[in-house]
């Protein structure tokens, strides 16, 4: 009686939990779906796999691609630091990365680089765009 018991309260939580979570929209999205696993194809091409998350905090961009990030300042941080923001400005306009991703916005000084892909998401609430960035070598 008391595994029955059991059981019955452990469905009960976990159909509780799926009904309270504001994330559960994202178990019907494909993973094709999503700019991270989109953008990760075109990333996998290249033999230089370099990126920048600029602009927002780390997306899943980097777990995607399979990506180890190069440089200490990988994504914008909760933070104001200017040695962060300066970081990726230098990042960009020296061309260090194979790759940039922004959202919500284009790169403002994309010399060093052309936009080769977008793809829009609803995340927290809202509709982002995603901008896939790749150096003009």
């Amino acid at each position: 009686m008391s595994a029955a018991l059991g059981c019955v309260l452990l469905m009960a939580g976990l159909f509780a939990a799926c009904k309270s979570s504001p994330n559960t929209y994202l178990m019907k999205v494909r993973k094709e779906e999503m700019p991270q696993y989109r953008f990760a194809e075109i990333i996998r091409q290249s033999e230089d796999r370099s990126m920048l998350n600029y602009g927002f905090l780390d997306g899943g961009f980097y777990f995607a691609a399979g990506v180890l990030p190069s440089d200490p300042f990988f994504c914008t941080l909760n933070i104001d630091l200017k040695e962060m923001e300066g970081s990726m400005q230098d990042s960009i306009r020296q061309g260090k990365t194979a790759f940039v991703i922004t959202r919500s916005g284009k790169l403002k000084s994309g010399g060093a680089y052309q936009l080769v892909d977008e793809a829009s998401m609803f995340f927290e609430g809202r509709n982002w765009i995603y901008y896939l960035y790749r150096r003009t070598d």
